[in-house]
């Protein structure tokens, strides 16, 4: 759950930078697009957790329960059993495949590559980029190579967002 905290916290940090600036003109349109392909990965992340944890939630009070008692019974022999409830929230589709990622930044999930930090990775470009124009040095102001592949998968979330609100 760290982890997921963890991306929680650079998304409100790029929403704040965001706010305190009202002069940024450069790819501004890739920069929305790009918090909202976080925003909506997270919540889907947030959603499935919201709608399984009351059941898994109430699984674990019961396991917990049942070891305490165990432990008053028979406390110098008593191994923990399974902890079914975790094992339920570890398998859940979306946070197996968000956990998935913690083994290193180049093992990342794919959803989470291209749906997060990829958009994440073109907003600190662009933001960095209108930082030094504003300071008055000017850098190269097209996306970069490196990024056309996000450019490219935030065309076609812009495209499924007009779909969605035309429907």
């Amino acid at each position: 759950m760290r982890e997921l905290i963890d991306s929680a916290v650079r998304l409100r940090n790029l929403k704040r930078t965001l706010a305190q600036r009202t002069d940024l003109t450069l790819h501004s349109r890739y920069l929305n697009l790009a918090i909202t392909s976080m925003e909506r990965y997270l919540n889907a992340l947030l959603d499935e957790f919201k709608d399984r944890y009351k059941p898994i939630a109430d699984k674990q009070r019961i396991y917990e329960a049942s070891f305490s008692y165990g432990l008053l019974q028979d406390p110098p022999n008593r191994t923990p059993p399974p902890n079914s409830p975790w094992e339920e929230i570890r398998t859940l589709p979306r946070m197996a495949e968000f956990r998935q990622k913690r083994t290193s930044e180049v093992h990342q999930s794919d959803d989470y590559r291209q749906q997060f930090t990829d958009p994440l990775s073109l907003a600190s470009w662009i933001l960095t980029s209108e930082l030094v124009n504003f300071s008055g040095k000017r850098v190269e102001t097209n996306i970069p190579a490196a990024h056309s592949g996000t450019q490219q998968w935030l065309e076609d979330l812009s495209h499924t967002l007009a779909l969605d609100r035309d429907e």
